[in-house]
């Protein structure tokens, strides 16, 4: 059972939590959907497909029912429409074709740019993809913060905050949520923490090559992505292999941990410590570098 008192939580239960007072959240924080692997490892799809499913996901009405245009879709990215070929226009038919033919959405009648098109979101499908497969929650004030960002570098055109928010998808569906409850048997918290922590490693290549964009693409977003907020990031130490300097992985955590609408912690006490034991965790199973150097 759960009991508020000034906006907290407080479970009041036998079960055991490892967060006992998560906050209740409002508004745009406690909104939130889902996008299937299917989607966001869709490389043969432009970056734009991850702001395409989300606009459909944000929109939708009680009845699942999307009223949209293509221009609307692009003014909402904060771009201008554009329906030259090979540009913002005909690359945000292409994902709704794709969202179309996997049955994510069903279209009423052929697309105009301007004209408005009624579609529905198969919110069962997207369920199913969910329950079968990886799957990244959003939400809504952490789609509007990367929405809002502007690549202010005019010889970079290829970078937008649509490759920040496919690359923020690829990391918060690989990054590890332990769940709040306690499983049964589990009775320490700290050993819990040491076993499961939560974040993800991996170098940045891997990320690019499930993604379909440039590691330095990569490198970019996962920047922008610390500096907004949203995700917190340590490399690993170099090491030398051979005479040799080489980069070992990248670690990522979230931010803050959010389970369903409540908040469970947050800041530098949250994210170090999820970090520091993935490190431990990592040092555990790999030992030490090759080439000499420590995960401490």
């Amino acid at each position: 059972m759960f009991v508020q008192y000034m906006g907290v939580i407080k479970i009041d239960t036998a079960e055991k939590y490892e967060y006992p007072s998560p906050v209740k959240l409002e508004g745009d924080e406690g909104a939130y959907y889902a996008i299937p692997a299917s989607i966001i490892l869709a490389t043969n799809i432009d970056v734009k497909r991850i702001s395409v499913f989300s606009h459909f996901s944000i929109r939708r009405g009680l009845d699942r029912t999307v009223l949209f245009s293509i221009n609307g879709i692009v003014k909402w990215m904060g771009r201008k429409p554009n329906r030259n070929a090979n540009v913002i226009n005909n690359k945000i038919l292409q994902v709704i074709d794709f969202l179309r033919a996997n049955w994510y959405l069903q279209l009423s009648d052929e697309i105009d740019s301007c004209q408005c098109t009624e579609a529905i979101l198969n919110l069962s499908k997207v369920s199913e993809e969910c329950e079968k497969h990886r799957f990244a929650i959003v939400y809504l004030d952490e789609l509007k913060k990367i929405m809002a960002y502007q690549n202010t570098n005019p010889k970079d055109v290829y970078f937008s905050n649509d490759v920040v928010l496919l690359v923020f998808a690829y990391l918060r569906m690989k990054i590890y949520r332990r769940s709040n409850k306690l499983s049964l048997g589990e009775t320490d918290i700290n050993t819990r923490k040491l076993d499961s922590p939560d974040a993800y490693d991996c170098y940045y290549i891997e990320i690019a090559d499930d993604l379909g964009i440039s590691a330095r693409s990569v490198a970019k977003a996962v920047r922008v992505l610390k500096d907004i907020g949203l995700i917190y990031y340590e490399p690993l130490s170099r090491s030398q292999l051979n005479g040799k300097w080489r980069t070992d992985h990248t670690i990522f955590c979230n931010a803050y941990k959010r389970e369903g609408g409540y908040l469970l912690a947050s800041g530098r006490g949250y994210y170090e410590s999820e970090i520091k034991n993935k490190k431990k965790k990592l040092k555990n199973v790999r030992g030490t570098y090759e080439g000499g150097g420590s995960y401490d």
